[in-house]
């Protein structure tokens, strides 16, 4: 049979575009969940500084979807927006699982409510959408609300819903802590209730992912979740709490070849985000130097007797931010000490101390502040406003 080269080319430049737009649609899908996932970690690690049960009644018009682990795949049966393969090729296990993690530490459960009301969709239990949003309910002990018109009903019955609870605390019996998903069952004797808590949770080996965080380094550009912690107007976290003292020093001067060099990144990933080729041509006319000098409260750290000394590993972190949220600059130190128990005493009482000193360009509007504890993966954050005045100290929980 003699096929038309013509049609063969057709069907490969057809084929051509097909790939390309699925690509397309998986980056923006990827954007969504990381997006998605970034907030959900963000705010449990906001709550974790207030006491007691939280609620969060997430109301949108749109929910990622596919964001399963592994053991929650239907790649067969799935479709996302046409995409059959999608499932297959993402892999969100890692990321869901902090995501639930830091929500479930601080005692967050999410109640998913989907604002387009009824749908009219028969197979709700196949639809992407609906699953996220029952698999993030199921994970934290809250409930999805969806493919219903009563959405004033829906808030009332999540606000009521999560007003009465139990907590209830155990000790798994199994010892291998091997990273895998196990199931929790909760059984009453009178039966003719429903129960909302967390049906599954992954037995985590804490020392082995604690020396992974840890050999994971202290980036500020794509780090997880320290990007989170860092991003521009986010709410601040309260797991690690520190003071910052805050000094402008001297008067501005013009940037060096290695200042310049150093804030290249920051302009070519600027330019990016605005889809341009190149980074803008102009430079800062003129940096102006700070300090900061950090205590920390060493309540909030992890830091083990490690055989005669008390072991600590903190990152503090620092992004300068124009106007916009546009990132002009980052910097981050990585401290790892042995403290010897002659000095754990006034450790514990002055707190852990810490300085950086480092140059931001002229029209730097915020500084953002971290503090993270390597051995417990917890953080601290702040924002400050610029300008200060020179050699004006400012002190800012």
């Amino acid at each position: 049979m003699r096929v038309d080269p013509y049609i063969q080319i057709e069907q490969n430049f057809s084929q051509m575009l097909d790939n390309d737009q699925v690509e397309m649609q998986s980056e923006l899908l990827d954007q969504r969940v990381n997006k998605t996932l970034d907030a959900m970690a963000q705010i449990g690690r906001y709550l974790s500084g207030f006491e007691g049960r939280k609620n969060l009644i997430w109301y949108s018009g749109s929910f990622p979807a596919a964001v399963f682990p592994d053991v929650l795949k239907q790649a067969a049966t799935l479709e996302v927006r046409g995409l059959e393969s999608y499932i297959t090729d993402r892999n969100y296990t890692d990321r869901l699982r902090t995501a639930t993690d830091h929500l479930t530490a601080s005692e967050v459960a999410v109640y998913p409510v989907d604002a387009r009301g009824l749908t009219g969709e028969g197979a709700d239990q196949l639809n992407p959408e609906i699953a996220t949003m029952q698999l993030l309910a199921e994970q934290t002990g809250g409930k999805a609300y969806y493919n219903t018109n009563d959405l004033k009903g829906a808030l009332e019955s999540a606000a009521v819903d999560g007003s009465t609870y139990y907590s209830l605390l155990y000790a798994p019996t199994n010892p291998k802590f091997d990273g895998k998903l196990r199931n929790i069952r909760v059984k009453l004797e009178k039966s003719g209730y429903t129960l909302a808590y967390r049906r599954t949770y992954f037995a985590d080996d804490l020392e082995s992912k604690n020396r992974h965080a840890s050999a994971a380094g202290a980036g500020t550009s794509s780090g997880e979740p320290l990007s989170a912690d860092m991003q521009f107007g986010a709410p601040l976290t309260h797991e690690v709490i520190f003071f910052a003292h805050v000094d402008a020093i001297s008067s501005a001067v013009p940037p060096t070849p290695a200042q310049l060099a150093a804030l290249r990144p920051y302009q070519e990933e600027m330019a990016r985000a605005e889809h341009r080729k190149h980074p803008p041509k102009e430079t800062p006319e003129l940096m102006q130097q700070y300090a900061i000098a950090y205590s920390v409260l060493t309540k909030m750290l992890k830091y083990p007797d490690s055989g005669g000394a008390y072991r600590s590993d903190l990152v503090f972190s620092v992004l300068a931010y124009d106007e916009n949220g546009a990132t002009l600059w980052g910097n981050s130190t990585r401290l790892k000490d042995n403290i010897p128990h002659t000095r754990i005493d006034a450790i514990r009482r002055d707190g852990f101390r810490a300085a950086q000193t480092f140059y931001v360009p002229l029209n730097t509007a915020v500084l953002r502040l971290s503090v993270r504890d390597q051995l417990n993966n917890k953080s601290g954050s702040m924002e400050i406003r610029l300008p200060l005045a020179v050699n004006k100290p400012v002190l800012q929980p």
